[in-house]
C-alpha cells in the first residue's frame, strides 16, 4: 500500500495530480492507504522531514526550482526506498529534474 505526501502547485488546472490521486483513493483504483496534499513547499518540507510514513512523493509542479531538487536529492538520500514523482507544468523543465546525479526511472510524456 501507498503512503502518499503530494506538493501540488498546479493548481490551475482543471484535473490537478492530487485530485486525480484522490479520485483513485476513493474508487480504490490505486493501492493509496494515505494521502496527503499540501500546497507549499515548506509545508511540505516540515510534513516530510518530521514523518517517515511516506514511501511516496509526488511533485506536481507549475515550474521546477532548485529548492524542489534539492529537496528530492536530500531525501533520496535519506530514505533510499522513497518513490519520487514529479509532475511538471513545462517540458522545459524535465532537464531539471534529469541531472547527472538524479537517477531516473522512467519518463512520461503526454500525447501532443
Amino acid at each position: 500500500m501507498l503512503s502518499v505526501l503530494v506538493l501540488e502547485t498546479r493548481l490551475s488546472e482543471l484535473n490537478t495530480t492530487s485530485k486525480i490521486l484522490a479520485t483513485g483513493q476513493k474508487q480504490r483504483t490505486f493501492p493509496i492507504k494515505r494521502l496527503k496534499t499540501v500546497c507549499s513547499i515548506d509545508e511540505f518540507t516540515a510534513e516530510i522531514e518530521d514523518n517517515d510514513i511516506y514511501n511516496t512523493v509526488v511533485m506536481s509542479l507549475e515550474s521546477v526550482q532548485d529548492a524542489h531538487v534539492d529537496l528530492a536529492r536530500r531525501l533520496r538520500a535519506k530514505w533510499r526506498v522513497l518513490f519520487v514523482v514529479f509532475v511538471l507544468g513545462d517540458p522545459a523543465d524535465v532537464e531539471a529534474v534529469t541531472g547527472p546525479s538524479i537517477q531516473v526511472s522512467k519518463i512520461l510524456y503526454l500525447p501532443p
